[in-house]
């Protein structure tokens, strides 16, 4: 679970705020705790260079170093370059108290490992590797472990998790309480599978046994959980990204959950006054979630200064609107489908309950993976895809045409 958690102080923004804080010639600690192969302070080493290089910093390597001793790594990031007389007193430091240099200004390979020594001396070779845009890409592609810089859009700063990790970390299953590297992650994925197997069979089996008049089409079936999908990992991005805005998961949970079950409830309600333009809800949605991607992370970095009270309302006023759409979906399509035959609803909400457990695990996958932009635009597509599903059936109550969705063959 520790390595499923977003840990927004330890993103390259994050690090760029901090260095911008500094006055000229403070210097910026960062201690991890040593893993091997690297890992952990890899990943604080690569987020601080791209911190700097992101800030135009010419020459990072001028304007850090590293140290360790037996259990953790120090980064120091100066804001300019370091002086002689600094460097100087950073190697009498690692002397006197047998501090191992892992960078520095100058720093050869023999100078390093001299104390708590290790084989290949890999500390250094993987900091000097990060430091050299030349030789970084092809190292994070042969580490064991992901050390890409974390970010805010995927701030799971402990998650290091690489297909490659599989063999190992199952072979440590059952012998250590906390495998490292991807134990977190593995039951993730183990639970996707098991969650969706159960999903089906609850909806689909059903399905099957049904007499075939009361039988209701998959089609209809997919548009509902494909809105099961699209609402609960728009959900999820959402309290994700907050956390940054409101300083703590709790914060960003009430007031996600409290507005957009509000503003969702109030969308539902006003379905029932739209009397045209029903079929253009979910187009108009998927758009909407689709541009959260984009304008969540200039919201939240524009906001980060305000009180906390100001940061409350602007969260607020940003999930209000795609909230009020999110409402609307499901209770136009459940009216139209019951409109036609009232057996349906039942299999509405188990196709759209069981699609949200499943979703719910999926966005946390894909969060990792790709970021929680990339958690909104797969929802978005979901809502898409669930506007196809329905087609036209979403006609103007009163419409001689009845739900195109609810036709057989």
């Amino acid at each position: 679970a520790y390595s499923l958690g977003e840990t927004y102080r330890l993103t390259v923004e994050a690090v760029r705020d901090y260095y911008q804080a500094l006055a000229p010639g403070g210097v910026l600690v960062l201690t991890r705790w040593l893993q091997l192969p690297p890992s952990e302070e890899a990943r604080a080493w690569a987020t601080a260079v791209a911190a700097l290089e992101e800030m135009g910093v010419a020459q990072p390597a001028a304007q850090v170093a590293a140290l360790r001793s037996l259990n953790t790594a120090t980064i120091l990031i100066r804001r300019g370059a370091w002086t002689a007389d600094e460097l100087a007193a950073i190697r009498r430091f690692a002397e006197a108290r047998r501090f191992d240099l892992i960078a520095l200004p100058g720093l050869e390979a023999e100078e390093a490992n001299r104390f708590q020594v290790l084989p290949g001396n890999e500390y250094y070779h993987a900091f000097a590797a990060i430091l050299d845009p030349a030789r970084r890409a092809a190292w994070m592609h042969a580490a064991r472990f992901d050390a890409r810089p974390a970010r805010d859009d995927r701030p799971f700063f402990f998650h290091f998790f690489r297909w490659q990790q599989v063999p190992s970390t199952l072979a440590m299953w059952g012998r250590t309480w906390q495998p490292f590297g991807g134990g977190g992650y593995l039951v993730v994925l183990a639970l996707l599978p098991a969650a969706a197997l159960a999903a089906a069979a609850l909806v689909l089996l059903p399905w099957a046994a049904a007499p075939g008049a009361r039988r209701p089409p998959l089609r209809l079936l997919a548009g509902f959980a494909l809105l099961g999908f699209g609402f609960i990992g728009t959900e999820i991005a959402l309290v994700q990204r907050f956390i940054l805005l409101l300083g703590t998961p709790t914060h960003a949970l009430v007031v996600v959950l409290v507005v957009l079950l509000a503003t969702s409830g109030a969308g539902s309600v006003l379905t029932g006054r739209l009397t045209a333009r029903q079929a253009a809800v979910m187009p108009a949605l998927a758009l909407v979630v689709a541009s959260l991607a984009a304008a969540l992370p200039w919201l939240v970095e524009s906001a980060l200064a305000l009180p906390l009270i100001l940061r409350i309302a602007v969260a607020a006023l940003a999930i209000a609107p795609p909230g009020l759409l999110m409402g609307m979906p499901f209770a136009l399509a459940l009216r139209a489908a019951a409109a036609r035959d009232a057996g349906v609803v039942a299999w509405a909400w188990a196709a759209n309950g069981a699609a949200s457990v499943v979703g719910a695990l999926g966005a946390t996958i894909v969060a990792l993976s790709w970021g929680l932009s990339g958690v909104l635009l797969l929802s978005a597509l979901a809502y898409g895809g669930a506007a196809l599903a329905f087609g036209t059936s979403l006609a103007v109550p009163g419409s001689r045409a009845g739900p195109a969705f609810m036709a057989r063959p």
